[in-house]
């Protein structure tokens, strides 16, 4: 998994190669939605086994041209670079947040877990690459606070033209 550093810079990279061929690139952040409850209620070691299944399960997810990496403890980033149209990802990120519902803990003390998703596209959104994932993470924050267990575009108030 790359750190938060080595995203930014795949981002640039990524970019750069989406100018010249006209390509999107996509930047999805997945954060657990109740991560630190579970590492109240059923033990860091619980919390920390359902932070490697998540890594795990991203990693089976994504393309061979993705990059996953961790920017936060439980949240997690992929970088989708060489997009044709940027809505093509929709239906996969739906079947992603499917996909992370698991349940975890003891044989007595179980929770169900779930994750909050948001994107953001480039150029669309931003053309830097801490800008994209900022938006990214918002949109994923917004998520959570609605509910979580989704998932949703960066869509700032003054810019209707996003790409769903």
């Amino acid at each position: 998994m790359a750190s938060r550093d080595l995203l930014v810079r795949r981002l640039d990279a990524a970019f750069d190669d989406a100018r010249l061929d006209g390509t999107y690139v996509a930047v999805l952040v997945v954060e657990l939605d109740e991560l630190e409850q579970i590492n109240r209620t059923l033990g860091q070691s619980v919390g920390d086994e359902l932070l490697v299944r998540v890594g795990q399960r991203l990693s089976n997810w994504s393309r061979a041209s993705d990059a996953v990496g961790v920017i936060a403890p439980g949240r997690f980033a992929i970088l989708l670079p060489s997009l044709r149209a940027a809505t093509s990802i929709s239906a996969r990120v739906e079947q992603l947040v499917e996909d992370m519902v698991m349940t975890i803990g003891t044989a007595d003390r179980r929770r169900n877990v779930t994750v909050s998703v948001g994107g953001a596209v480039y150029p669309a959104h931003a053309e830097q690459a801490e800008d994209l994932l900022d938006r990214a993470q918002h949109a994923a924050e917004r998520v959570r606070d609605a509910g979580g267990n989704d998932w949703a575009w960066h869509a700032p108030p003054t810019n209707h033209d996003h790409p769903d």
